[in-house]
C-alpha cells in the first residue's frame, strides 16, 4: 500500500478520535495533511484538501456555535439556571460533523477514488 493512501486513511481514522479527545491535539492532523498534500497525485490530494477543510470548517463552526451560546451561559450563570445546555449540544452536533465527514471521506479513498467537494 502506498504510504499517502494509508496516511489519508489514518487521518480520517484518528482526527475524530483526536478531536472527540484531545481537541487542539486533532490539528495535528491538519499539519500531516499540509505536509503530504504537496507530493501526493491529484487524487489523493483532494482528499486532504477535504481534511483540511474539515479541520478549518469544525474550527469556524466552534467559534460560531460558542459566540452563540456564550451569552446563554453568562444568563444561565447570573440567574442561576442548569447547566448550558445548548453548549452541549453543540459539541454533540459538532463531533457528529465531523464523524459524518470522515466516514463519507474514508469510503471513496478506500476505493482510490477522489474526495468529496462538500
Amino acid at each position: 500500500m502506498d504510504e499517502k493512501l494509508f496516511l489519508a486513511k489514518v487521518i480520517y481514522i484518528v482526527h475524530p478520535a483526536l478531536f472527540f479527545l484531545l481537541p487542539k491535539a486533532s490539528l495535528i492532523t491538519i499539519v500531516i495533511a499540509y505536509i503530504a498534500i504537496r507530493s501526493s497525485p491529484e487524487w489523493l490530494a483532494s482528499h486532504y484538501h477535504f481534511q483540511i477543510r474539515t479541520v478549518w470548517m469544525g474550527v469556524l463552526y466552534f467559534f460560531v456555535g460558542s459566540l452563540i451560546f456564550l451569552p446563554k451561559a453568562f444568563i444561565e450563570l447570573f440567574f442561576g439556571f442548569s447547566a448550558p445546555f445548548g453548549s452541549i449540544v453543540m459539541g454533540v452536533l459538532l463531533m457528529a460533523w465531523v464523524v459524518v465527514r470522515c466516514v463519507k471521506g474514508f469510503r471513496p479513498v478506500s476505493r482510490g477514488e477522489p474526495g468529496n467537494k462538500w
